[in-house]
């Protein structure tokens, strides 16, 4: 049983600009539409493994700005691998219905009650970095749960941490310079390091950020209603037991 189940897998696909087997053929209102809406080039639904449900939140002008990028890689020729998802999971027009759940209708807004810097701060953590795609849990149907908002989960194995502003589960007690270092360096004095799908995002995409946009998503994270995690370890950062053996 076991071994049939981790037979069971979805393949990303090839992204870079070969003709026959990446995207090189795709127009750029193929390419947008495969964001915003998790449509492929042949008219098939996505499989939201691609986190086209924060993608489609995206401006237009950055979806192109991706595409361009995209389009400066060394062509690839690697065909994609089948997915060898089970009934009915294989049947991609069940998708559709699940779009119209918990696809966002519409593209992402600034908030008039707050500044520029929260605003950007919130359109990097909602839709570039979809931070929520791993700090929210999911619901049966895997969707993240809105009411649990980055309040934590747990992803390939590794715990993706509360990161609400709750003081004691999640990052309502580190300061922002902590934040800011963590997410630029992937380490914080007295709270550790990232590892896993984390310490992944760091080195490829969130330390390769301005020290603006470090400090403007460090700041909208700051303002996440706080939520309980039972994921999170109570850490003492002054046990009876140290203070014992420095007397």
């Amino acid at each position: 049983m076991l071994s049939n189940f981790r037979s069971v897998r979805s393949y990303s696909t090839n992204i870079t600009p070969d003709q026959e087997t990446g995207i090189g053929r795709w127009s750029d209102a193929q390419f947008v539409r495969a964001l915003h809406r998790g449509i492929g080039r042949n008219g098939e639904d996505l499989y939201p493994a691609f986190p086209y449900t924060a993608y489609a939140l995206l401006l237009t002008d950055d979806v192109l700005a991706i595409r361009a990028y995209l389009s400066t890689l060394q062509p690839v020729t690697s065909p994609n691998a089948d997915n060898t998802l089970v009934f009915p999971f294989n049947q991609r027009y069940v998708l559709r219905a699940w779009k119209l759940l918990f696809m966002p209708t519409r593209q992402w807004e600034p908030s008039a009650a707050h500044d520029a810097a929260w605003n950007r701060g919130s359109y990097l953590a909602e839709a570039l970095a979809h931070c929520g795609d791993c700090h929210t849990p999911r619901n049966l149907m895997f969707a993240t749960k809105s009411s649990r908002k980055y309040a934590g989960a747990v992803v390939d194995g590794w715990k993706a941490y509360n990161i609400t502003s709750d003081s004691e589960t999640g990052i309502g007690a580190w300061s922002d310079a902590e934040i800011e270092q963590y997410l630029s360096s992937g380490h914080a004095p007295a709270h550790g390091s990232a590892g896993g799908g984390m310490g992944e995002a760091i080195d490829l995409s969130l330390r390769h950020l301005s020290s603006e946009d470090i400090a403007a998503l460090t700041r909208y994270l700051s303002t996440i209603p706080a939520q309980r995690s039972e994921l999170a370890a109570h850490i003492d950062h002054h046990p009876a037991t140290l203070k014992g053996a420095t007397a």
